[in-house]
């Protein structure tokens, strides 16, 4: 009998080691670690987490897209020079393109979902639809970077702020009440759901609001020629018109097609319907003029409002990290979901599990979204999820350091306003 080769045996026990390792990991389990820490886990390795980032990275909307990356960016890197989460586990990005494309936001999605504990952001609501079913399956959790409504009730998902329903009808009741309540109002939204989503908020508005209501107009993608829907529009004789889910390229096409046709509704949107590019652009007099932007964060440079010192500190992130990236409400919005981020893993250390499904645990515990520069949205599982019930009023203005200028700051929702019921959508 040949004598045991103990080497081998070693090699065999450490190929076993590891291939256990590996497929507790695929299943989001976690497995112990030789230092005795924290159990490693799908992007935890013992030493610092990896976190997701599925976003467009080249092409004509990526510049649309850069700010919110820079705001994820500059928070992790402020992050991880205090040592990282519960400062001894630093933080990276993971990050793939996604074009704004479904099928390739879900091929983007299964190259990196074992490399990572959760997603801090998956840009636009076409690829968070598209990425759903397998999040679900998978257990991961992930912000989305959209603010439907019927989206913020997915379990799998945490919003990145206050439901746009939510924030389209308290812009629509600030304008009745400084025009009059004898408005029509209309709408105008990328075309498939995001504009049925549109014509359930006119539907409400007609209900509760008792305002007369106009056609909602879908426009399809960024080459669509926005004309004829511009013209219904007019001849409608829209007063008040919502404006969502059109890509920030496009909507200087849109804008500037209303205004050749002399057409100056008062168009309202949320923050992500508007950036510091567009206000060098030739569309800029007319928006300053006519558009109104409803948002559930502060102006950016604001000190005197909220947190000054979060605000300072964002500022400071973005100068020392991130200076080439433009100064805008996109940017702190990738900045609080970063922080948002940052709230989950440190519970889930401090719990002691970061497995996916401690990472769940983590977050459902949390009984309030602390974000460091926008409202702050009561938190926890099922039911428990609220929406922040404080909004602001901004329009573009380019003699600030931001895109925007403000208006009115902490307008509380009306409770017809926050009776909108939400509609799971899978």
């Amino acid at each position: 009998m040949k004598p045991v080769n103990r080497r081998l045996l070693q090699g065999i026990g450490a190929l076993a080691a590891a291939t256990l390792l590996l497929s507790g990991c695929a299943r989001g389990e976690a497995v112990s670690s030789s230092s005795g820490g924290l159990a490693m886990a799908p992007g935890f390795d013992g030493k610092k987490f990896s976190i997701g980032v599925l976003t467009i990275t080249a092409g004509p909307m990526a510049p649309a897209s850069a700010p919110s990356s820079a705001g994820i960016e500059a928070y992790i890197q402020a992050l991880n020079a205090k040592g990282g989460i519960a400062g001894k586990y630093p933080v990276e990005l993971v990050v793939r393109d996604h074009a704004y494309d479904p099928a390739k936001s879900a091929q983007s999605y299964q190259a990196i979902k074992d490399q990572v504990a959760m997603f801090t952001w998956i840009s636009g609501t076409p690829p968070v639809r598209a990425v759903l079913p397998s999040l679900t399956k998978d257990n991961i959790l992930a912000i989305g970077g959209t603010t439907e409504g019927s989206l913020t009730l997915e379990e799998q998902l945490i919003p990145s702020g206050t439901p746009t329903e939510t924030l389209l009808l308290d812009g629509v009741e600030y304008l009745l009440r400084e025009g009059g309540s004898s408005q029509k109002v209309c709408g105008a939204a990328v075309e498939g759901a995001i504009t049925k989503t549109v014509e359930s908020i006119s539907a409400y508005a007609k209900d509760k609001l008792g305002v007369t209501t106009g056609p909602v107009v879908s426009i399809g993608g960024q080459d669509a020629n926005p004309t004829p829907a511009m013209q219904q529009l007019q001849r409608e004789g829209c007063q008040i018109v919502m404006i969502q889910g059109i890509a920030v390229p496009f909507v200087s096409n849109v804008l500037s097609t209303a205004a050749k046709l002399g057409y100056e509704p008062k168009w309202v949107g949320v923050s992500s319907t508007w950036t510091k590019s567009l206000n060098s652009g030739p569309v800029y007099d007319y928006a300053h003029k006519n558009m109104t932007i409803v948002a559930d964060d502060l102006l950016w440079g604001d000190t005197g409002h909220g947190n000054a010192e979060n605000e300072k500190a964002m500022m400071a992130a973005h100068d020392k990290y991130t200076p080439k990236e433009g100064t805008d409400q996109q940017f702190s919005w990738g900045y609080n979901n970063a922080a948002i981020t940052e709230q989950i893993l440190t519970k889930a250390v401090e719990t002691g599990d970061v497995s996916r499904a401690g990472l769940k645990k983590a977050e459902e515990s949390l009984t309030k979204l602390n974000y460091p520069t926008q409202f702050d949205r009561p938190w926890g599982s099922g039911d428990k999820r609220g929406i922040p019930q404080e909004y602001s009023i901004f329009r573009p203005d380019s003699s600030g350091i931001g895109a925007v200028g403000i208006l009115k700051y902490g307008e509380r929702s009306s409770d017809k306003v926050l009776a909108y019921q939400f509609v799971k959508s899978s």
